[in-house]
């Protein structure tokens, strides 16, 4: 591709529309989503490069694509900051979009180092690990289920300020609000899937193929399902930056304005 070309199609897409842009980087991401899940389907299973592509393996290129949207998610996360410094709202009333930044990243990095995992497996190895095992009756196969159930308070906190922010910023535009929570809901049914496989392992001493196939197809959907949130969650913020683009550029003296800026 020459840089006359490239240079054509970037004029293409900065004269789109907000919402057409929008539509176009989500486009992409989906797209990506169901690459990553054909190559999980048809080359999962293969005994030299199945891991490579197998949702239910970590450290693999389903790994690396959730974890760059996630990055890619925090990067706009940031702009909607900027974006909203030039149209002249207050530090106080932009910084939560620092906040939703880090945790994109948070996101991001949890993807590929494990935080999580790394957690619940310390916990469990603690003298409070067999309080807890005791508590809820389950053995060590069961310890991820135990992660999302001593997670769900901090994770259901997070969810409720998340859509509560994302109502403040985008309740006038109703698609990008239906795809936050959208990304939410995607992420806590992830989660919910996630328990029930550890619960489905955890009930079987010896995995005949129908429940393994019965656990294959779970973490397809949960990994799915993750895939689809950090793609939506990347496109709305970048859909609201975009629409910030368009706003007229404000004084410094009405920076500490309480009234969010009409975007659309």
């Amino acid at each position: 591709m020459t840089e006359s070309t490239m240079t054509d199609h970037t004029h293409r897409f900065d004269a789109m529309s907000p919402g057409r842009k929008a539509a176009y980087i989500l486009a992409c991401f989906v797209l990506g989503d169901l690459l990553i899940l054909g190559l999980h389907l048809v080359l999962g299973g293969h005994d030299t490069f199945g891991a490579i592509f197998d949702l239910d393996k970590e450290g693999n290129l389903p790994t690396w694509f959730s974890s760059c949207k996630f990055s890619v998610a925090a990067l706009a996360a940031a702009l909607c900051f900027l974006g909203e410094r030039r149209a002249g709202l207050g530090l106080r009333f932009r910084a939560a979009w620092l906040a939703i930044s880090l945790l994109m990243l948070f996101m991001s990095a949890d993807e590929t180092a494990q935080f999580h995992e790394h957690a619940i497996e310390w916990i469990m190895n603690s003298p409070l690990g067999g309080l807890l095992r005791r508590a809820f009756m389950t053995d060590v196969t069961a310890d991820a289920l135990l992660w999302g159930l001593l997670a769900s308070p901090l994770l259901m906190a997070l969810a409720v300020y998340t859509l509560s922010f994302y109502w403040t910023r985008l309740r006038s535009r109703p698609l990008l609000m239906a795809g936050g929570g959208l990304a939410i809901a995607l992420l806590a049914g992830a989660l919910t899937l996630e328990t029930e496989e550890a619960a489905l392992l955890s009930g079987h001493g010896a995995f005949s193929l129908e429940v393994w196939n019965h656990y294959r197809v779970l973490t397809g959907l949960e990994e799915l399902m993750e895939q689809l949130a950090a793609s939506l969650l990347a496109t709305i913020h970048f859909a609201y930056a975009f629409a910030l683009e368009e706003q007229p550029s404000k004084s410094n003296a009405d920076a500490d304005q309480k009234q969010l800026p009409e975007v659309g």
